[in-house]
């Protein structure tokens, strides 16, 4: 379950200070472009920009489909290092699970107020202007 949507709701009740420091340094970054990445670009970077993406008020049906890149974008790289790709066995690990990535992802959108749920990680109310006036520049 750790490589896939499915952890999300549980890392965001556990560690909302973790969330927070991450979106910290996103705001405190210097002047451009910040780059977010994990191991393979969709699983702990899927979490963090669906935060984001929440947070700044983007569709959850846009943050979803934007998560449905990540798997196209993996499977390249699968494909470069040759290995096979993971996607099928993340959507039988989901679908056994009752659900989909687009469902549980709408899930997450639907139950957070992103800009509490950070300030109770303890990003401050200038942290929030800061991201909000980086993401939205």
């Amino acid at each position: 379950m750790s490589c896939t949507p499915l952890y999300y709701q549980a890392f965001l009740n556990r560690f909302p200070q973790r969330t927070a420091a991450v979106c910290s340094a996103i705001a405190q970054a210097e002047p451009g472009g910040v780059l977010v990445h994990c191991g393979g670009g969709r699983d702990r970077t899927g979490l963090i920009v669906l935060v984001l993406l929440a947070l700044v008020g983007v569709a959850t049906a846009d943050i979803a489909a934007d998560h449905a890149l990540s798997h196209l974008r993996r499977a390249e790289l699968c494909a470069r290092a040759g290995r096979g790709e993971d996607t099928p066995a993340i959507e039988r690990i989901i679908a056994d699970n009752g659900t989909t990535a687009h469902d549980l992802i709408g899930d997450i959108v639907g139950s957070h107020d992103m800009a509490a749920y950070l300030r109770s990680g303890g990003l401050p109310e200038t942290g929030l202007i800061a991201l909000r006036d980086r993401l939205l520049d």
